[in-house]
């Protein structure tokens, strides 16, 4: 187990081999007051990994979906923070966002387009690892 800490802190090319490439589970959490368009869909959403400062999304239920996004650190955000970049869904790219280490994996705050591109939902993903 510290030797997967290890290797998810420092994100090291030769502890590759030791990651599963969907090692943590995702559940959707709504943090909008009115309410969030395309939960279903989001939902669908349950798998990620992280490699090299990539994160990977996928859905065990629909084989079709696959989306990365870059890890980028920041000064201007607290530790244990950083940007997640290029994250698409539903064929839009999504504003950065951030992520936060939590115990046992992340927590990442998405903001993500209704279908009036103009407004959006606000979303709290929760990964942990899925355990060996």
């Amino acid at each position: 187990m510290r030797v997967r800490i290890l290797c998810l802190l420092l994100l090291l090319p030769a502890c590759s081999d030791r990651l599963s490439p969907y090692d943590y589970g995702l559940s959707w959490t709504c943090q909008s007051a009115e309410g969030c368009e395309r939960a279903a869909e989001l939902m669908l959403i349950d798998r990620m990994g992280v490699q090299n400062g990539f994160f990977y999304f996928v859905s065990s239920r629909d084989a079709e979906f696959y989306s990365t996004a870059q890890r980028v650190h920041s000064d201007s955000l607290p530790a244990g923070c950083f940007w997640l970049y290029s994250l698409r869904l539903d064929g839009s790219e999504l504003e950065p966002s951030k992520v936060c280490s939590a115990p046992g994996g992340f927590d990442l705050e998405l903001s993500i387009p209704k279908r009036n591109p103009a407004t959006y939902s606000q979303w709290l993903v929760e990964a942990r690892e899925l355990g060996w």
